[in-house]
């Protein structure tokens, strides 16, 4: 008996399962696009976030480091302590 309805076929996404386990069918979390109402009062102060850090790793070399700086940055300014 199969998981999902035949109907809802169109929607699902094929996602791989932890420590390369098999392959399964899965509802995506949210529509493309949308933003939850749980997270629209985070998207303002990440946008903001977002841009200044983009400006202040300008000229950074692509990849790892520019993630790490990035991450670093908006880690900053949002005040997160992890």
């Amino acid at each position: 008996m199969p998981s999902h309805p035949v109907g809802s076929l169109n929607t699902l996404i094929v996602k791989r399962g932890p420590y390369n386990s098999p392959y399964y069918l899965a509802d995506p979390s949210f529509a493309k696009g949308v933003t939850p109402s749980h997270l629209t009062g985070f998207t303002q102060p990440f946008t903001d976030a977002s841009k200044k850090c983009s400006a202040a790793t300008k000229g950074m070399p692509t990849g790892k480091p520019h993630v790490l700086a990035m991450r670093e940055c908006i880690k900053g300014i949002l005040g997160r302590n992890r």
